[in-house]
């Protein structure tokens, strides 16, 4: 989990730009669900608010919904449901600044 450091580092320091620009800053893949909201987890005790999650074995449509409303700089996904999400048209990965893979195989 230490490399959610240098993304918080990131965004603290360019935080007033994203709260004029509410685009996506960061989007760490992880394995497995699991990892995916436990990384969530720790990413928002150290930002509240400022980290989503698209994960399996959710509703799409309630994943949908709130990462449309909050705006997260911050998604951890699981690849699955990424694919499932661009697939959809649901996300679009524009400006999209550090890639974090969790576990690489």
């Amino acid at each position: 989990m230490a490399y959610l450091l240098p993304i918080l580092e990131y965004l603290l320091q360019n935080e007033e730009k994203h709260k004029l620009d509410r685009k996506l800053h960061a989007l760490i893949l992880a394995p497995t669900r699991e990892l995916a909201l436990q990384v969530q987890k720790e990413c928002n005790k150290l930002l509240p608010g400022k980290c989503g999650s698209l994960v399996g074995g959710l509703a799409t449509q309630k994943q949908e919904r709130v990462l449309r409303k909050n705006k997260p700089p911050i998604i951890i996904a699981t690849p699955g449901r990424l694919w499932e999400m661009v697939r959809a048209w649901l996300m679009v990965l524009i400006s999209l600044s550090p890639l974090l893979e969790d576990k690489r195989e």
